[in-house]
């Protein structure tokens, strides 16, 4: 997720990576879709603690199961599209400027690379093809007990990005050569959260007072992602990107 920054200079906080995994629940208090009725009990009119109690009807779970397959089946399909989609690298078009950050769990990089063709500094992250594979059904094959797989990231993500959901970093593309695979994506001017307020100020109340802006965007985000019945698993301050 992209966020503001301090000095009140809002923009967007982004939950990078953003989901980890996508979770479809029976359970009520999951469901965005539910709907609440309040029943007042015989005799209780007296009574607010009965009246109040939200009850849950089974025509109202079976619509939430309805709508969190079908959002589920539009995933999977974005999931598969995203091999469909790869295009050649092309290295003459970008210069790279720095390297960001090292992505262990995808075995690769990130890097602050400028297009050449549009003048924008984007990141990028290039992970090796013999991780990645060639689409999201052969890593599932060659990996198969592997909790992490990048297409399952890009899917979800390029899913959020088409349904505009707000707090996610736009994909621009995924690229292979012979050996790596390239994620290009928008560039987060102001790094990881974690990184951003440990320059900032001391902890206290000052500090909380400027941070509220960007906890309530991060509990927005994720509604955002709990709405789509999508479930991050993996959110912590190093994975939260600020944004001027």
């Amino acid at each position: 997720m992209a966020m503001g920054s301090m000095d009140h200079e809002q923009g967007e906080v982004v939950i990078c990576t953003v989901a980890k995994q996508r979770e479809v629940s029976s359970s009520p208090c999951l469901g965005p879709q539910l709907q609440q009725k309040t029943t007042a009990s015989a005799g209780s009119r007296g009574s607010t603690a009965d009246s109040h109690r939200p009850s849950i009807s089974l025509s109202s779970l079976h619509s939430f199961n309805l709508d969190a397959l079908e959002e589920l089946d539009h995933i999977e399909a974005s999931v598969e599209a995203c091999s469909r989609e790869v295009q050649a690298w092309r290295p003459e078009i970008f210069e790279f400027q720095r390297t960001l950050q090292h992505a262990a769990r995808n075995q690769g990089t990130v890097s602050l690379v400028k297009s050449l063709e549009t003048g924008h500094f984007v990141a990028v992250k290039a992970m090796p093809q013999s991780w990645t594979t060639l689409s999201h059904t052969e890593h599932r094959q060659s990996h198969p007990h592997d909790p992490e797989n990048p297409w399952m990231d890009l899917g979800i993500i390029r899913y959020l990005s088409m349904k505009a959901v707000p707090f996610v970093m736009k994909p621009l593309g995924i690229f292979m050569d012979s050996h790596w695979t390239y994620c290009v994506s928008e560039f987060a001017t102001e790094g990881d959260l974690f990184g951003f307020v440990s320059q900032g100020l001391e902890p206290g109340a000052e500090r909380e007072q400027d941070l509220q802006p960007f906890m309530v965007q991060i509990f927005s985000a994720v509604r955002w992602l709990h709405d789509q019945y999508i479930v991050h698993c993996d959110i912590s301050m190093e994975n939260i990107l600020v944004t001027k």
